[in-house]
């Protein structure tokens, strides 16, 4: 049903509630380390979810760059693909309020949906997306239809690269260390601007109140 809808333009009268989170969650922190500080969490950290591709892009550049995968460590993805790169930090599960408080530490969060794993995958963001956007990260997005039109509708706070083109990737990728002062500087006004987004004002559409 709702894919004939959006094929036939025909889009029924909605409003757009984002799930974002309590902008008390998150903290501002001024990162200062020599290498760009990239992070990715999901529950699992393990096949199919984009570390497949942009490992060895990133790996290109590991001199200068560091990475934080949150998350619980799935072994046969690390015997398989993980413990081939050396630039990478893991830190276990964490609790959703300590989460998005060790997003404070970075610098660039990756959100790297897959357009072909559904179709909820490209048209929805996912929470992801709302914890580095709320925490002041810069993302470095996968090109689904919701995350472009997210990052064109916020141009100061991401961009995003082609899925299936690592030329792309390592290209958007350089342009993160060569304006790594510009994108770092840029935190706290990103994360000032990122509370009109609050979870506080989005629930306001709902007429609740909290």
């Amino acid at each position: 049903y709702t894919l004939n809808l959006l094929q036939r333009n025909k889009i029924p009268p909605h409003t757009l509630i984002n799930n974002s989170f309590p902008k008390n969650e998150f903290v501002y922190k001024k990162t200062e380390k020599e290498k760009l500080q990239l992070l990715w969490f999901s529950q699992t950290i393990g096949e199919g979810r984009g570390l497949e591709f942009i490992l060895p892009v990133l790996a290109e550049f590991s001199k200068n760059l560091e990475l934080t995968l949150i998350g619980r460590l799935d072994d046969n993805f690390y015997n398989r693909v993980l413990k081939h790169y050396n630039f990478i930090t893991y830190v276990d599960i964490v609790p959703q309020q300590k989460l998005h408080r060790l997003l404070a530490d970075g610098d660039v969060g990756l959100a790297l949906e897959t357009k072909i794993s559904d179709l909820n995958r490209d048209l929805a963001l996912t929470n992801k997306i709302f914890a580095y956007f709320q925490a002041g990260l810069f993302i470095l997005g996968s090109d689904t239809t919701a995350q472009k039109q997210f990052l064109e509708a916020h141009p100061n706070h991401g961009v995003v690269f082609l899925q299936s083109d690592a030329r792309d990737a390592a290209q958007k990728v350089n342009y993160l260390l060569e304006n790594k002062d510009k994108i770092c500087s840029a935190k706290k006004q990103r994360f000032e601007a990122a509370k009109a987004l609050a979870w506080e004002h989005e629930v306001e559409k709902l007429s609740l109140k909290i």
